[in-house]
């Protein structure tokens, strides 16, 4: 099994190798190259933001796409602020049908009766997937039960649908103190998946439950079915080159899930606050109050309203600058800096040398 140190990393050994043993094959008429029953491993699964020159992953997206999955949503309305073509995937214009945020969080099901002695007297019941994982681990730290589906045979097995998970089932292992996560998707394409969101918002995932449990975070195996990407990005592929820089991970320092969802809660309300006032003077917000407020509470969620005002301002028209000028102070020499930089930077890559004082 191959193994690559960090998402970086993976990027840049995956693309070579779908370049160089990829077989051409055309599902739908799109030209790919594919590998199948792919399997690979990432041995740093806490560094998730992308340090690739080119590939100009859009960290405000990823963040932002994890956070809303994390809040149980699938609605377009929020999330088209941060990835405008969102709606080319929804069926009715309005919802992701395939949406991992209630899959995930508020699944109903028809579950035993945990107070009668049949098996066979069922009830109707709303299930929380992550909550589950994390009780089941800490009830048994040897279980081979924490795992957690995203296909929905009731929903997805039907034809004409835009939008089947590509994501299917997650399995959490805690060995040597460490929390194992493998990720089996039935596809997986490098560019719109991998680097978009999927990695990072199941390393997210990996590294909240890692904390709730009490245990440090393993790596993550990626199963695909077929793993592959379409031809319109062969050529980019080869354009690939890592930054060259020493960064650490902004860590998440939240450990329970309690806590994250009551922290989650009062960011997509301060975020709302960010959208619904144009007018508001963004340093002023920043400074005085709301961060101040995540500041004392959590450092991650501090930094994940900064990155909230940081997208305001690109879309008020701020220059990428003056976006530094806040972002640089709080994100530090975090991996989540020079991938917010290496992004708002990509039309001219020297001047971003410049302001972060030439990090290759």
């Amino acid at each position: 099994m191959h193994q690559s140190l960090t998402i970086s990393d993976a990027l840049l050994d995956q693309a070579t190798i779908l370049l160089n043993f990829g077989n051409e094959v055309a599902p739908r008429g799109q030209k790919t190259l594919e590998m199948i029953n792919h399997v690979f491993e990432i041995l740093n699964p806490l560094q998730r933001n992308i340090l690739v020159e080119n590939r100009w992953a859009n960290p405000f997206a990823q963040l932002a796409e994890t956070l809303w999955v994390f809040a149980g949503r699938n609605d377009m309305d929020w999330l088209e602020r941060y990835i405008p073509q969102c709606r080319k995937w929804s069926d009715d214009g309005n919802v992701w049908r395939a949406g991992y945020g209630p899959r995930l969080r508020s699944v109903y099901a028809n579950a035993h009766k945990s107070n009668e002695s049949d098996p066979y007297l069922w009830e109707e019941v709303q299930i929380d997937q992550i909550a589950y994982v994390i009780s089941k681990l800490k009830e048994d730290p040897s279980t081979r039960q924490a795992v957690i589906s995203l296909w929905d045979p009731v929903k997805d097995t039907f034809s004409g649908s835009k939008d089947y998970p590509c994501n299917n089932w997650l399995q959490f292992l805690v060995r040597d103190g460490k929390l194992y996560l493998s990720v089996v998707l039935r596809s997986n394409d490098l560019i719109y998946g991998f680097s978009h969101c999927d990695f990072y918002l199941w390393s997210v995932l990996q590294e909240l439950v890692a904390n709730c449990v009490g245990v440090e975070v393993g790596t993550m195996t990626w199963f695909a079915g077929s793993f592959h990407v379409y031809e319109k990005h062969w050529e980019l592929l080869k354009e690939f080159r890592i930054v060259d820089v020493s960064v650490k991970p902004i860590r998440l320092d939240v450990n329970t899930l309690n806590r994250f969802d009551t922290l989650l809660d009062e960011l997509m309300l301060a975020e709302s606050r960010l959208r619904n006032d144009p007018n508001s003077n963004l340093v002023d917000i920043f400074v005085k109050s709301e961060y101040e407020y995540f500041a004392r509470r959590s450092e991650w969620f501090a930094v994940a309203y900064i990155m909230f005002v940081g997208w305001e301002m690109k879309l008020r028209g701020y220059s990428p600058v003056e976006i530094d000028s806040l972002l640089s102070v709080h994100l530090g020499n975090s991996d989540l800096y020079y991938s917010t930089m290496l992004y708002l930077f990509k039309e001219n890559y020297e001047q971003m040398l410049q302001v972060t004082d030439s990090i290759v």
